[in-house]
């Protein structure tokens, strides 16, 4: 899905969660984010509150895991702390 940020970053996914919207995240792309071009932001939340999010993710699998676990209630170990991680339950993306 095309995002308008203002920037170059464009490419999003919804995230759905029990058939309601709960996150929108992008793909880092623009120039300006330098080494953290690729990775992937959590723009936005709905009904997901008092999150501490990584502040970009490696890739969309991580995002994806990060947010369900936020959505289901489950704490969430750092990015890239090396701790297992809990079989996401089927989620919708558009």
């Amino acid at each position: 899905m095309q995002v308008r940020t203002g920037s170059g970053d464009s490419n999003g996914i919804l995230m759905l969660f029990d058939d309601e919207l709960i996150a929108l995240l992008v793909e880092l792309s623009d120039e300006i984010h330098g080494e953290a071009r690729g990775r992937w932001s959590l723009e936005n939340t709905f009904g997901l509150f008092n999150l501490s999010a990584p502040e970009t993710f490696a890739d969309i699998k991580q995002a994806q895991d990060w947010v369900v676990r936020a959505a289901s209630g489950k704490q969430w170990p750092l990015a890239g702390s090396g701790s297992s991680r809990a079989k996401a339950p089927d989620i919708s993306q558009n």
